[in-house]
């Protein structure tokens, strides 16, 4: 473990920041994406976040989940390759997971992923060239694309 471990509200927003990136988004169009799921969001609140002068809640991180289009996981546990022990406000030094988190570099490898809404169907422009089992954290490529093209 280093002398100073990162604060967890840093871990978060970095995560956030690399995850947006990742994605080719700018922060008026992450901004746009929470702002459709119910959180009222504009450009500054993205700054804010990602540069950890900001809380996200709960709610927030799930929304953040889906408008990135990544699992939850991949927002809160630092990244592979980074010591996985946090720093609380408080000061204490903990680890986010007495468990460690599925295999993060295949989840952040595979590329998109689909969030389907219980009961709610709206039919995909474009199926993604992979998909990955949220409960296993295996990427898959999609059968249904190969036929397709």
């Amino acid at each position: 473990m280093t002398d100073e471990a990162p604060s967890y509200r840093a871990v978060l927003a970095g995560n956030i920041a690399a995850e947006r990136k990742r994605r080719q988004l700018n922060q008026t169009s992450l901004a746009g994406l929470m702002t459709d799921l119910g959180f009222g969001w504009i450009r500054q609140t993205v700054t804010e976040v990602e540069h950890g002068n900001r809380r996200v809640t709960a709610e927030e991180v799930l929304g953040l989940s889906v408008a990135l289009q990544v699992p939850v996981d991949v927002l809160i546990y630092p990244p592979p390759g980074r010591e996985p022990d946090v720093t609380l406000p408080g000061g204490q030094v903990v680890a986010p997971s007495a468990r460690p988190p599925r295999d993060l570099r295949a989840l952040r490898r595979a590329g998109d992923v689909i969030f389907a809404a219980p009961g709610r169907r709206e039919p995909e422009p474009e199926l993604p060239p992979r998909t990955i089992n949220l409960q296993s954290g295996e990427a898959h490529t999609n059968p249904l694309r190969e036929e397709t093209e």
